[in-house]
């Protein structure tokens, strides 16, 4: 089974991964965490060096003639290319995703794997539309990935986001006014769907126990390993 969780830099998704996964590791046969986007893959170190620098051009790998030459392409086509390779990061473990979805159609007591994924392509239709991408498209470049049994969203205001890390490198996550954004297109996206928005302000326990009692009765008296 997937859960993916989701909200703005901060809400505390890396966290909430990290308790679910102690909560249920003892519980279920397999139990892994998958932050994305995956810096350690040849994608991800491209998205790393673009969230840092803004661009896409290595500067120690190119000669200072190089980099005076370089034009960087339109916003509209940097928010493109980006989302292509957060997608491509996502495909690279299109076979990791695609087993724990499909032991959700096969679920039992000694057949019970999760995957928690510390954002997935939501993040992407967040983060795209408020660059001005078109949601049509967005999602057409997401529909072969598996869709998670569970999408969490951790909501908490933008301001309160800063104040739990104020120092910022990403370029993406520094900027309050595309994150009012992002948080607004979060909400959009909740409504009508089956999305459990939480109130990511709460204690981390009362969060945790919130998505447990969610997922427990899918689990239902499932055998410890």
């Amino acid at each position: 089974m997937i859960i993916s969780l989701h909200g703005i830099d901060s809400c505390g998704k890396g966290t909430q991964a990290e308790a679910l996964r102690a909560h249920f590791a003892p519980l279920y046969h397999e139990v892994e965490v998958l932050h994305f986007p995956v810096y350690d893959s040849p994608t991800g170190r491209v998205i790393k060096h673009f969230l840092s620098c803004g661009n896409y051009v290595a500067e120690e790998s190119v000669s200072d003639t190089t980099l005076d030459a370089y034009v960087r392409v339109d916003q509209q086509a940097q928010a493109i290319v980006l989302q292509s390779l957060m997608v491509t990061n996502r495909l690279e473990q299109l076979k990791k995703l695609t087993r724990y979805a499909q032991v959700a159609k096969t679920w039992t007591q000694e057949i019970n794997e999760l995957l928690i994924l510390d954002r997935y392509n939501a993040c992407a239709m967040a983060y795209g539309q408020a660059d001005g991408l078109d949601p049509t498209w967005l999602k057409s470049i997401h529909m072969a990935l598996p869709e998670p049994a569970h999408c969490f969203l951790l909501d908490i205001p933008v301001e309160e986001s800063f104040q739990r890390r104020p120092k910022r490198t990403d370029a993406y996550e520094s900027n309050r006014e595309r994150l009012k954004k992002v948080q607004a297109n979060y909400l959009t996206l909740a409504e009508g769907q089956s999305w459990h928005v939480l109130d990511g302000t709460r204690a981390s326990e009362e969060i945790t126990r919130e998505i447990v009692e969610v997922i427990e009765p899918k689990r239902g008296h499932g055998t410890r390993r």
